[in-house]
């Protein structure tokens, strides 16, 4: 399974490059706290299934896929709001074989062990804010939220994985920490999250 294990710590990886690429780039605007954040529907679909979310107005996705060994795929999403310092960053990840011919099956249990470790490395984490089972209309997600440092900055970052059939969809939404208008509405950004087939 060392296989599985170099692929974890490569999504972990992007995540961290992602983040270091945005890191200190912008200052959050100032929040007066007098209108509420409004959220709109976003949809990604990626060989052949879709995940639909709702997120405060972002840029258009950018997209960057990586064929991995033994059938393995990944592709990453990503936006960044800059007056907001707000980043979106979207993973899926369809599982191939081992090199007998097996298939690997998603474990979202396990996913989760890999990653909690590849982000105590990575952010030199001590603990995590929320590390707890969600349900999304009857599937099962993992979420990992923590905060960390970059640049003299605190960031917060909420860490959605859910399991699709041979599939794996991930949502990492990082923001500053005490971000008033996007923390108030985080949780129903995280459970608008639905992984289906394409239509």
């Amino acid at each position: 399974m060392s296989m599985l294990k170099n692929i974890r710590c490569l999504i972990a990886l992007c995540l961290l490059v992602f983040a270091a690429c945005f890191g200190g780039a912008a200052q959050a605007a100032a929040e007066d706290g007098t209108a509420p954040l409004e959220l709109h529907p976003v949809t990604l679909t990626d060989h052949g299934t879709t995940l639909t979310m709702t997120l405060p107005q972002v840029p258009d996705f950018e997209s960057h896929e990586m064929p991995l060994p033994n059938g393995f795929y990944m592709n990453e999403f990503s936006s960044y709001r800059k007056d907001m310092d707000f980043r979106v960053h979207v993973q899926h990840m369809i599982y191939g074989h081992m090199n007998d011919g097996k298939p690997v099956e998603p474990q979202l249990e396990e996913t989760a062990k890999g990653m909690r470790k590849n982000f105590r490395t990575l952010y030199k984490l001590d603990r995590f804010d929320r590390d707890e089972m969600l349900d999304l209309d009857g599937t099962p997600a993992r979420l990992l939220s923590f905060s960390f440092a970059m640049d003299g900055k605190r960031y917060t970052d909420d860490y959605l994985m859910v399991v699709f059939g041979q599939e794996e969809w991930s949502v990492s939404l990082t923001r500053p920490a005490g971000s008033a208008s996007i923390e108030q509405r985080m949780d129903e950004m995280l459970t608008s999250v639905r992984v289906t087939a394409a239509k």
